[in-house]
């Protein structure tokens, strides 16, 4: 599984609050990578070459309480291939997370994700 998300929030602190649930998807084999680029709003999701998503919904407790957030789902082979060709094309302007590198980081990058992960339904 690839996954692609902003290096930059345009929310402070929602990087590093994200960036805490990193070791776990690591370790699990996700491959991260970050979006130089930007801004990065856009979710995605295609599964099996047929099943697609497109919308803004956050997989957050904020989203699923408070905002107001849309998603389309579509089971069509020819949108998932487009998607995926599209989200190769994004891959040139990420950067991967190399998972020794991430599990490097200092402490204060570790005590700066865990304060803004504890904070993260209010950010």
């Amino acid at each position: 599984m690839r996954v692609i998300v902003p290096r930059h929030s345009d929310i402070p602190g929602m990087a590093d609050a994200s960036r805490a649930t990193w070791t776990s998807l690591l370790k699990a084999g996700v491959r991260i990578f970050e979006w130089l680029p930007g801004m990065l709003h856009a979710k995605t999701l295609t599964i099996d070459g047929v099943w697609s998503t497109v919308g803004s919904y956050n997989l957050d407790s904020r989203s699923l309480l408070y905002n107001w957030e849309v998603t389309l789902e579509v089971l069509d082979e020819r949108l998932a291939e487009q998607l995926e060709e599209k989200f190769r094309d994004d891959l040139e302007s990420c950067e991967q997370v190399d998972p020794e590198e991430f599990r490097r980081r200092g402490p204060w990058s570790k005590l700066r994700e865990r304060f803004f992960y504890f904070f993260r339904v209010w950010l």
